[in-house]
């Protein structure tokens, strides 16, 4: 079933997304965690990410906008719809429920990510490390633009789904 990313989720998996900033230290030790869980748990895990510059490309305020009415519960719904936009980055997750439908769980900004994967206990001293220390303006900065390991949607003319949308 086509999601927020415009990829199909894979039954059995639980795509960890990610939207926000190409140049962000929250946004980039996000990136590691997430690509750190999808390399230990290929199995279970994969990642999606968009980032953009602000005012230059990928308008993170309304992608994750967007994304609010789709969250999976009401108490979601209510928590993040509170405010307009989020901090970048933000972080959710794409599973596919019973019926085969997307469903969508917020798990916020950085520091909760953190503490989710840390929460999770994937056994590794890698993620552990990074979940346990504070972003870094020098070593967290540049986001990497590699793209995730969802397999990404695209049309005729080689374009890649935004947004669930070409």
């Amino acid at each position: 079933m086509s999601s927020q990313s415009g990829t199909i989720v894979p039954k059995g998996k639980t795509r960890l997304c990610i939207s926000g900033f190409s140049y962000s230290h929250n946004t980039g030790l996000a990136r590691q965690i997430a690509d750190k869980i999808a390399d230990l748990k290929a199995n279970e895990y994969e990642t999606w990410f968009v980032f953009g510059v602000p005012g230059l490309s990928h308008d993170h305020y309304g992608f994750v906008d967007a994304l609010k009415p789709k969250l999976a519960t009401e108490e979601q719904r209510k928590k993040y719809m509170a405010r307009e936009g989020w901090s970048a980055p933000f972080v959710w997750m794409e599973t596919l429920g019973a019926d085969d439908a997307v469903v969508y769980t917020a798990i916020g900004g950085c520091d909760d990510f953190r503490a989710w994967s840390k929460a999770k206990n994937f056994g590794s001293a890698e993620i552990d490390a990074l979940c346990d220390r504070d972003p870094s303006l020098w070593g967290d900065l540049v986001v990497s633009q590699a793209p995730g390991t969802a397999e990404i949607k695209v049309d005729a003319k080689g374009r890649e789904a935004f947004c669930g949308f070409f």
